[in-house]
């Protein structure tokens, strides 16, 4: 049975090449990427993932089996940012108290003993390291001045215990506090203060972690002029946080708060990230400090629903990928892994669950399984690569970038060409001269098992908006259980000689150049 299932994978991935050639139409993309040395390296856990603090409030299941099992899949350096908006609408009620959906002094979430030690459970069965956001709403009557006796109290738990988080945030998009009701106006000086604060809480509190990231900051356009919130904030932060964490998400949203389909496979509209990422960099030059994407996804508020966790948003999580440790950031976290957006918001761009998960059956969305597979492939180099069509055609449905892979079973990392293709042909990669095109391992992600043969326009198919991916002509599947049918997730190899590098029509994915040995990707 082993055997004649193998036989039926190498038929199945022999049909599915031979009809990405078959396409109709096909386009020439060239790929050249620097070899000596590498752009950035970003940390080996360069792409983690958030749950919201709003998912607390419906009280999620931190006990359920299967959602730590989905994580411990990726068996890689994962940090889980516990935070957002609803951070700051909590309260530590300690041993006994009131959990989830409460009524606490400011707040409306709480957070028991019992509730945080299943949360620090929950990330040790999942093998991922915790980033917890504690409230920074709290203020001492009379001042500006952050209120630190709850978050002394949660702290002091979590040191009794030995139950702390890895990192400590403290607050979330603090300049928009404004909205709240009654308005509290927090500005970056004031935050730097309250950051002090804390660093000089756990300087005094033995047995817990000392690590702190922040402010958190969202979004560019709606920061005071110049940025004067970051510059401030950076200004008075220097030697109390390890990396400033900012947030983006690329793709716009209507006044009415509606989605544009259309916006999902539009690469103008994906790139605002650029500007964004651009923007934070420059109002924070005031020092050295790592970058963090610290919240991203596609569209803001929740997502857009059949939208942000269909095949289709794994055009802009793969181009955020790529693109984000290219311009310097060491690592971005993608919102959310499953749960709610908020208290009342569920979240439309989850890897697993129903929007509003909380407890129940969980299953994996497509960008799961992209996840997984950038775990799996993916080092902590990027390198400085371009790309062109030949003939001077436009390029705005292609996107590719060259990174370094995780260490393989040689030793040597080697290149892996990640890409999207949003057209309705089929596109013929060339490398540079010196760069072998075989032997290699790919996986071409698609929305249906077979290509585009019959698809002759330019509208998107309407198979982008499924729930599911397929790996070489392959849907990706999770066992009941949570695992793996395979782990490591196995691609397609082609052998030295073979054709040369061409992906379908509304792909994306990874192409490993198993023979490339650049010094970029091991000096």
């Amino acid at each position: 049975l082993a055997s004649m299932a193998t036989w039926l994978f190498a038929a199945a991935m022999t049909a599915f090449a031979a009809a990405i050639v078959a396409g109709s139409g096909a386009a020439t993309i060239e790929v050249a990427f620097r070899q000596d040395r590498a752009l950035n390296e970003v940390w080996p856990s360069y792409l983690s993932v958030n749950i919201d603090t709003g998912s607390l409030y419906n009280n999620f299941d931190f006990t359920d089996p299967v959602l730590a099992q989905l994580l411990a899949n990726w068996n890689a350096d994962t940090q889980l940012r516990i935070g957002g908006g609803a951070a700051d609408d909590y309260y530590f009620t300690g041993a006994g108290g009131a959990r989830g959906n409460c009524t606490a002094p400011e707040a409306n979430i709480c957070v028991s003993a019992e509730y945080w030690d299943e949360i620090f459970a929950f990330c040790q069965r999942a093998g991922v390291l915790l980033t917890w956001d504690l409230s920074v709403s709290h203020r001492l009557a009379g001042t500006h001045d952050w209120n630190a006796t709850n978050a002394q109290a949660h702290l002091d738990y979590a040191a009794k215990s030995q139950t702390t988080a890895n990192i400590w945030q403290l607050g979330n998009e603090v300049e928009d506090f404004y909205k709240r009701q009654p308005p509290l106006n927090i500005t970056g000086a004031q935050l730097a203060k309250d950051y002090v604060v804390l660093r000089g809480i756990l300087d005094q509190t033995p047995g817990i972690s000392h690590s702190i990231i922040g402010p958190d900051a969202c979004c560019e356009e709606r920061l005071n002029p110049v940025g004067q919130f970051l510059y401030d904030f950076t200004v008075g932060t220097t030697g109390v946080v390890g990396a400033i964490t900012v947030h983006h998400y690329p793709i716009p949203r209507l006044a009415n708060n509606s989605c544009i389909p259309a916006d999902f496979t539009n690469k103008s509209s994906m790139e605002s990230l650029y500007a964004a990422l651009a923007d934070y960099a420059n109002w924070t030059r005031a020092r050295i400090a790592p970058l963090i994407l610290g919240e991203t996804a596609t569209s803001a508020h929740g997502g857009c629903d059949g939208l942000s966790n269909r095949f289709v948003a794994g055009f802009t999580f793969m181009f955020e990928l790529g693109s984000v440790g290219e311009r310097g950031y060491v690592q971005m976290n993608r919102q959310d892994v499953a749960g709610w957006s908020s208290q009342s918001v569920p979240s439309n761009y989850a890897l697993l669950g129903q929007p509003g998960w909380s407890r129940g059956p969980i299953h994996p969305h497509p960008d799961y399984f992209t996840a997984a597979l950038w775990k799996q492939l993916i080092g902590t180099r990027v390198l400085n690569s371009t790309y062109l069509a030949p003939d001077g055609s436009s390029t705005d449905n292609w996107d590719s970038h060259v990174w370094c892979s995780t260490v393989p079973d040689s030793g040597v990392p080697v290149p892996v060409l990640t890409y999207f293709n949003m057209q309705s042909i089929n596109v013929t990669v060339t490398l540079p001269a010196g760069i072998p095109v075989t032997p290699r391992t790919e996986y071409l992600l698609t929305s249906t098992s077979t290509v585009y043969v019959s698809y002759k326009d330019s509208d998107p198919p309407g198979s982008l908006t499924d729930d599911i991916i397929y790996l070489n002509g392959h849907a990706l599947i999770a066992n009941a259980d949570g695992t793996l049918p395979e782990n490591p997730i196995r691609g397609q190899y082609v052998a030295r000689g073979g054709p040369v590098i061409t992906v379908p029509p509304w792909s994306y994915g990874f192409i490993v150049l198993d023979d490339a040995n650049v010094d970029a990707c091991w000096l």
